[in-house]
């Protein structure tokens, strides 16, 4: 949350680094759109060669790992790997059990509030999952996240509101990425601290 907290105070620069904009036609992370001064996979690549510089500060290194562990696992939540058109679904005005909110702050924060599970609890439950595909590659990380942007947006076509059968029918999903999201970190740790 750290990297979270700072975007809004003292380090306003980093704002745009927490997602990437793509739209349909264009799914090369290099060619996309990015703010003046970058956007997740930018900035992801910028803090792992920081990570790895060993003329850096203690405290650039301890800065870029935080901001390593925070983006992987913003690639992973959907919304940040959205459509330029609408910020990133941000723009999606829709009721979440009756309370007004968007579509980015829906999958952002009411999802995972709505599972109502302590961090042990729903570490131990995702320490149960298996998963065979993952790939060091942040671009496949960001095309895999977008397609699954392309699906939830088809559902949400001709809706207003996010009911209690849409949120039970995504649990699931969300374990899955939270899943995914940890896993991938744990790999790329495992990579620049082998």
């Amino acid at each position: 949350l750290w990297a979270d907290w700072i975007k809004n105070d003292d380090r306003k620069d980093t704002r745009s680094w927490h997602y990437i904009n793509l739209p349909d036609s264009e799914q090369n992370t290099y060619k996309t759109s990015c703010p003046e001064n970058g956007c997740l996979i930018a900035a992801f690549h910028e803090q792992m060669d920081i990570l790895n510089n060993p003329s850096k500060t203690s405290r650039e290194r301890a800065e870029a790992l935080w901001f390593v562990g925070h983006f992987v696992g913003d690639v992973h939540q959907p919304m940040h790997v959205g459509y330029p058109e609408d910020r990133g679904g941000n723009d999606i005005k829709l009721t979440f059990l009756g309370k007004p909110t968007n579509f980015h702050i829906i999958w952002d924060v009411h999802m995972i509030e709505y599972l109502n599970m302590d961090y042990k609890q729903l570490s131990d439950e995702l320490m149960q999952m298996k998963e065979e595909n993952y790939s060091l590659n942040p671009d496949d990380w960001v095309y895999e996240t977008h397609q699954d942007v392309k699906r939830l947006y088809a559902e949400i076509q001709n809706k207003n509101e996010i009911n209690i059968d849409y949120i039970n029918n995504k649990i699931p999903f969300i374990k899955h990425k939270l899943f995914k999201a940890g896993s991938t970190l744990a790999m790329v740790l495992n990579e620049i601290f082998k």
